[in-house]
């Protein structure tokens, strides 16, 4: 799974996050990102389309973003019980 620029312009409108560090590659560039980052609500929405995902049924869901994902970073996403994590080793 990948998002790009207009991945998340598209998110920032239909979001209203508007936060320059996911729209803008001038911007981002002047932090250690150098790469605008990807809207972790977003990555959640696309994870949980996938059909392996939806089949779970979660009596809870505690969401914890523990890194930064950057536009044009491949990610994999795996579910380990009842964990979902973004990048999967």
């Amino acid at each position: 799974m990948k998002f790009n620029i207009t991945d998340n312009k598209k998110f920032s409108e239909i979001s209203g996050d508007n936060n320059k560090i996911h729209i803008n590659k001038k911007h981002a560039k002047k932090f250690f990102i150098k790469k605008p980052i990807v809207h972790g609500v977003n990555i959640l929405i696309k994870a949980f389309k996938k059909k392996k995902f939806l089949k779970n049924k979660f009596n809870y869901l505690e969401i914890v973003f523990k890194d930064f994902v950057n536009i044009d970073e491949k990610i994999s996403e795996c579910l380990n019980n009842n964990y979902l994590f973004h990048h999967c080793y």
